[in-house]
């Protein structure tokens, strides 16, 4: 069983794994909230079942969290999986712990460590998040990280044994033929694809795009991605009134391709990630990063090779990477050939894939074992 908090994550980050256990004549059945009646039929057509399950995402509801627990507890007396794998932070704490109460083997993915338990001034979020995520941990036959600094700052907090078997792998991948190499645009452009939350970064890049064109120089600057709901989230409008005559800012879309195609350099001023897809997907396409010194994003540039690292929540920093692209245009082709290179050696989705593949696969084994 298959656990997401966002139903098309199944086909856009998870689809090669569902496949590839899908070959390997491994039943799989995947669970999200509102998995529409396109997205059953794509997953059926691939061989997967599917269920539809109730959640609250992106903030703390402790009534609707009981509920998503009750319900996660039935679906797992349905289907009576020998493995229950789960990805982000509520299908890992509380499938970890339906899993438990029924002593089903459970495996969590960590995509990154969410804005709650990254940020200890949160106080009580943090606290409450911190606790939890330790038990579900405690529970969890195999826990896997995209990036070494999530491993190491839960051991540090004392969330992650030592002794708890952990695995590491790149990211989710990326499909390097459907994000294949485009020519760069004509004019300098900057990207930058985001949920409107703080903690992306959007405020220093809007700022920084700000201070640039009221100073002359000739580059576009677009954003695009959805709202998002809680405590880190951005209004939508308040950013156009305030930034919309510096950055040309777009809803969500179901393609990314024509946005990146469109670009020069992606940017993502990010204060934490697990591996950013977006940041792949851009280089995936050569096109040079600006992205920050940070868990998860560091991963992704060598410093002056593929882009910049720089500081996070640094505007100045931020302003000294773009002004460098601004004024040596020529650097751009020469570092977006290198990111291409560093995905196909690192992060394309077969490697990636079977990574994933083997760490759940002997967990598996373990749960037909213990049936």
């Amino acid at each position: 069983m298959l656990s997401a908090s966002y139903a098309p994550s199944l086909i856009n980050f998870r689809g090669p794994l569902i496949e590839k256990f899908v070959n390997a004549s491994i039943e799989i059945v995947a669970i999200a909230p509102d998995i529409d009646k396109e997205l059953q039929k794509k997953l059926e057509n691939m061989g997967c079942q599917t269920e539809s399950i109730k959640l609250v995402r992106n903030k703390i509801n402790i009534f609707g969290d009981l509920i998503y627990l009750v319900q996660l507890i039935f679906l797992l007396i349905k289907h009576r999986p020998h493995l229950l794998v789960s990805y982000t932070v509520k299908p890992n704490v509380y499938g970890a712990i339906a899993a438990k109460i029924l002593r089903v083997p459970s495996v969590s993915m960590v995509t990154g460590l969410g804005s709650n338990l990254a940020n200890p001034k949160r106080g009580f979020r943090f606290l409450m998040t911190k606790n939890v995520f330790k038990l579900a941990i405690f529970f969890n036959r195999l826990v896997i990280f995209q990036n070494q600094d999530d491993i190491k700052d839960l051991q540090d907090m004392k969330v992650l044994s030592k002794a708890k078997e952990a695995a590491l792998v790149n990211g989710s991948g990326v499909d390097t033929e459907f994000f294949a190499v485009e020519p760069l645009p004509e004019k300098l452009s900057f990207l930058m694809l985001a949920r409107f939350v703080k903690s992306k970064g959007i405020i220093e890049y809007a700022e920084a795009a700000k201070y640039l064109i009221d100073r002359g120089y000739a580059a576009t600057f677009v954003l695009a991605g959805h709202d998002d709901y809680g405590p880190d989230q951005l209004d939508r409008t308040q950013l156009k009134r305030n930034y919309g005559k510096y950055i040309k800012i777009f809803d969500e879309v179901d393609d990314v391709r024509p946005l990146i195609r469109s670009a020069s350099v992606y940017v993502l001023p990010s204060y934490r990630e697990g591996t950013p897809r977006s940041v792949l997907e851009a280089m995936s396409m050569g096109r040079p990063i600006i992205t920050t010194d940070a868990p998860g994003c560091r991963e992704t540039v060598i410093d002056k090779e593929n882009g910049f690292l720089i500081e996070p929540q640094n505007v100045d920093s931020l302003l000294s990477a773009l002004i460098d692209f601004c004024l040596d245009q020529e650097k751009i082709e020469v570092m977006g050939a290198k990111s291409r290179e560093l995905v196909l050696q690192k992060f394309e989705i077969n490697l990636v894939t079977q990574q994933y593949f083997k760490h759940i696969s002997k967990m598996i084994d373990v749960g037909q074992q213990h049936d």
